[in-house]
């Protein structure tokens, strides 16, 4: 009897080991018979999400590491529709010392909590997209995971943070650096609410340092988009908005394709649109955006798009590879939901 013990001890790490690269064998050839499934069929998700998220995950409660900065002192805040649940992104921006500015962007990070590999991940592929417009929404993720990682007002929240300088031009003026953060919103703002400041319409209180920021933010986004257009006199917080989504998105892309020429990945996830007017696709062949004229990707809103968690993952789960019969599964299901949508308005 203690000679079996005995054994057990010794063989027990060898015996983990082994169950640990049989889920990965597995988990990869499960994806791959996933994706055969998938092959040229649209999934209609049911509303009722069939992987549950625990309250009592074991990594719920975020900490700065060596490989997480601790940015919980800065001011980001998160402008959205006035009852928005998914805070995707939050932003904060400060002029340099030549007129330029520094933004910083911050966009929620599930694949903290996600295994590329993992049940949840392998729905939210077959999901792809978070539905809205029937009602309530049909999530792509488990609701616990979404306000687990959604950037809500003084809760720190895991993310990964898009690091840039711009002159007053909407240059660039260094290579996008992204990381990952640790970040604690300050302000939870509605798009009305930015708009009547902007507007000179709000006459209640506001903090002087707030409304000071609200504008610095209005003009880094004006100079942005003066990079590609001229037809920026009107600036909304949809507007303001937009413009750093844009950016964080291009960034993303440049960083993926230098990533692939120095040989870390063997190939990314891009938005690509050959010409202007033609469909926008998810590719690995081709990064370029027609109507926006640069290189392209979807990054900022992994709460809700499949193909945003995958360039979460290209960028920091190391050896995450993909099929590019997974895009070709997300490109029909964008296609089915949008006929889906015009059958439903109609």
């Amino acid at each position: 009897m203690k000679w079996t013990k005995s054994l057990f001890h010794v063989l027990f790490p060898f015996i983990l080991f082994f169950l640990f690269n049989c889920y990965t064998v597995f988990a990869s050839a499960s994806m791959d018979k996933m994706e055969e499934e998938d092959q040229g069929s649209f999934y209609n998700p049911p509303v009722d999400y069939p992987v549950t998220f625990s309250k009592g995950h074991k990594r719920l409660k975020v900490k700065a590491t060596e490989e997480r900065v601790d940015l919980t002192y800065l001011s980001f805040l998160t402008i959205d529709p006035e009852r928005a649940k998914d805070l995707d992104d939050a932003l904060y921006v400060e002029e340099d010392e030549k007129g330029g500015y520094h933004i910083a962007i911050a966009i929620a990070d599930p694949t903290y909590y996600v295994h590329p590999f993992s049940p949840i991940a392998k729905e939210a592929r077959r999901r792809s997209f978070t539905v809205y417009g029937y009602g309530a929404p049909i999530p792509m993720l488990p609701p616990k995971l979404v306000r687990a990682c959604s950037l809500e007002e003084n809760k720190k929240r895991p993310a990964l943070v898009v690091d840039l300088y711009i002159d007053r031009n909407g240059n660039f003026q260094n290579v996008p650096t992204i990381y990952k953060a640790l970040i604690c919103s300050q302000n939870r703002l509605s798009y009305d609410y930015v708009n009547d400041i902007y507007e000179g319409k709000w006459f209640g209180i506001i903090n002087p340092n707030l409304k000071k920021r609200l504008f610095l933010a209005q003009k880094a986004a004006r100079a942005l988009k003066s990079y590609y257009s001229d037809d920026w006199e009107v600036m909304r917080s949809q507007d303001v908005v937009s413009e750093f989504m844009m950016t964080a998105n291009n960034a993303a892309a440049i960083v993926l394709k230098k990533r692939i020429k120095e040989s870390i990945i063997e190939k990314a996830v891009f938005r690509a649109q050959e010409e202007v007017g033609s469909r926008a696709l998810y590719s690995s062949k081709s990064s370029f955006h027609a109507s926006f004229d640069l290189a392209y990707t979807h990054f900022t809103s992994p709460i809700r798009r499949y193909a945003d968690m995958m360039v979460h993952w290209l960028l920091f789960h190391p050896g995450y590879k993909f099929s590019d019969a997974t895009l070709d599964h997300i490109n029909r299901q964008q296609e089915g939901l949008k006929l889906l949508s015009s059958f439903v308005t109609h």
